[in-house]
């Protein structure tokens, strides 16, 4: 994926007819940034807010900071179980019904470079770290031999700290507007139970940039 981007964005430049760079992208920005994120437990909507600063290092070559909020999936299912036991009265069903919901976000702190190219197009890329949080809600309930047993409803949450990094190619409509097509990548790594398990998000978007 990311070696398409940097190939397309070659291949604009390349045939782009204007040479002159149209946008100064040195400023405070605020970024909206809406998708999908694929991952290794589900697939999801993805949508965040990034804010920050950009230098000019030697234009068309931009570097700044940046912070925000990325909701990295939301999900919902239902689980139902029915058991049937014997004991000395007789037979006895256990019916039980499940509903867990799942959030992954993140808060972000990190550098971020832009470079323009001729025809208004650019390249940005961006990369710092994460703090990850997962959180998991049960809400269980049940009958037994048709009455109502005692209901269940928890909350866990699981923390991680780690990177995060992506690439994007765009395109600047005005000094102060650019929307860009991004690819990011997200590797919170949670422990639950003294077990550690690997979740890598990678989000596909639309991101609308605003420059002040």
């Amino acid at each position: 994926m990311k070696n398409v981007l940097l190939l397309t964005a070659a291949a604009v430049a390349a045939l782009s007819t204007s040479s002159a760079v149209f946008a100064d992208s040195q400023g405070a920005f605020v970024q909206a940034n809406a998708g999908h994120a694929n991952s290794n437990v589900k697939s999801s909507s993805a949508y965040g807010v990034l804010g920050g600063y950009r230098w000019t290092v030697d234009a068309p070559f931009y570097l700044g900071m940046e912070g925000g909020y990325m909701n990295l999936n939301h999900s919902h299912f239902t689980y139902k179980n029915t058991l049937v036991t014997t004991d000395i009265v007789g037979p006895h069903t256990l019916t039980s019904q499940s509903r867990v919901g799942s959030k992954n976000e993140a808060l972000l702190l990190g550098v971020n470079g832009k470079w323009e190219l001729p025809g208004r197009y650019f390249i940005t890329a961006h990369a710092g770290v994460a703090r990850y949080r997962n959180v998991v809600r049960v809400h269980s309930t049940g009958t037994l031999d048709g009455l109502p047993t005692d209901g269940f409803h928890d909350r866990y949450r699981y923390y991680d700290t780690n990177y995060y990094a992506g690439i994007g190619f765009g395109y600047d409509f005005n000094p102060q507007v650019s929307l860009s097509f991004n690819y990011d990548h997200y590797a919170p790594r949670y422990e639950a139970f003294g077990v550690k398990e690997d979740v890598n998000f990678d989000a596909y978007g639309m991101a609308a940039e605003f420059r002040f």
